[in-house]
């Protein structure tokens, strides 16, 4: 299905609302691919204009010492390795711009400062795709506050099955889902090729991101406080999400969050089962080669069985479930249960003009 750029019918009382709040007033997208005065909040549309006629979301603030930086992957902000520190980082992107895959009216909020590189081929394992860009002064909320979210936790939380999770990004607005695999090991699809990425998380249902939802913070939902970070929105298809392990993405960079600490709630599966996930995970990668040789597998995963909430299951993560597909997998891998997980084609999720999903 072509994607086309978005019609934008909302007032200007409506949005200048929605930028000055951030979170009284959630939408499925709109507000968040208008223009916002500075200081603008995150979750909303932004990219490296020279990536072309493109949009993904500025998701996120960290900090360094007391340098603020946006966090955003590196397809968004470093153009698939391509780019030169101290590229500017644009709000909005080329493709929300009127008129559409222009820049006049956009604000350069801040300039390219580190990015992970991302190794192609799909053999040498990565497990970020993460950039970060020093703000601009006065072009970014100084609290790091997130359209339709607020301003997250410095508390982060290790993502785990079963968890309940939210985003805030440019395509989709605010989207609720839930965790349902993790110590994912997945080959993700590029234009610069194929990558290999493991130790990440899926999220469900399909509905939680769209192609220029990447760079998106993936949140906790808690039941009260501030929401705590999970992790970092990359790619996906129609049918899940993918998304790295925030730990990871900060300790790559030395980062932390710009808000205040709010305590841990205690979330994920039940003690029999959430004890036994590093054991099947383990299980799991020794087994990767043989996984990923079967038919139509695109990764594999750890999760809760469909079938009975408290068996562990190593998740074959397939492009089609066919025939050929179930015939072919496992019914156990050293001792786990195996389940067939139909996830689709995954890429990365920036949306190109006239692109397809």
């Amino acid at each position: 299905m072509n994607r086309t750029h978005p019609t934008l019918s909302w007032t200007l009382a409506t949005g200048l609302a929605l930028c000055l709040s951030g979170i009284a007033f959630p939408d499925s997208g709109p507000a968040h691919r208008t223009q916002q005065p500075a200081p603008i909040s995150l979750g909303t549309s932004g990219i490296n204009p020279l990536a072309g006629c493109a949009a993904a979301t500025l998701g996120s603030q960290i900090k360094v010492g007391d340098v603020k930086y946006i966090l955003s992957n590196n397809h968004v902000l470093a153009r698939e390795n391509a780019a030169a520190l101290g590229e500017g980082i644009i709000h909005r992107s080329p493709l929300d711009a009127v008129p559409v895959c222009t820049q006049p009216g956009t604000s350069t909020v801040a300039n390219l400062s580190g990015f992970i590189p991302i190794v192609f081929g799909g053999v040498v394992a990565n497990t970020v795709d993460a950039a970060i860009a020093a703000v601009v002064a006065g072009q970014v909320s100084s609290t790091g506050n997130i359209l339709d979210i607020g301003v997250p936790s410095t508390t982060t939380v290790s993502p785990s099955v079963g968890m309940k999770v939210k985003k805030s990004g440019r395509t989709t607005g605010l989207t609720s889902g839930s965790i349902t695999s993790v110590g994912v090991s997945v080959l993700v699809g590029y234009s610069s090729g194929t990558a290999l990425f493991v130790s990440q998380f899926l999220i469900g249902p399909g509905s939680f991101s769209a192609p220029g939802d990447s760079g998106s913070l993936v949140t906790n939902k808690p039941k009260k406080g501030p929401s705590k970070p999970v992790g970092l929105l990359f790619a996906g298809s129609s049918l899940v999400t993918v998304a790295n392990n925030i730990n990871t993405v900060l300790a790559s960079f030395g980062a932390g969050f710009v808000a205040s600490s709010a305590p841990d709630d205690g979330e994920g599966p039940p003690p029999s089962v959430r004890d036994f996930i590093p054991t099947a995970t383990r299980i799991k990668d020794s087994y990767s080669r043989e996984l990923f040789a079967l038919p139509d597998v695109v990764g594999h995963g750890v999760g809760v069985s469909s079938r009975n909430p408290n068996d562990v299951v190593i998740q074959l993560l397939v492009r089609s479930a066919t025939p050929r597909a179930l015939a072919a997998a496992p019914s156990t891998v050293g001792g786990v249960k195996v389940e067939v997980l139909e996830v689709g084609e995954i890429r990365a999720l920036p949306l190109l003009a006239h692109s397809n999903k």
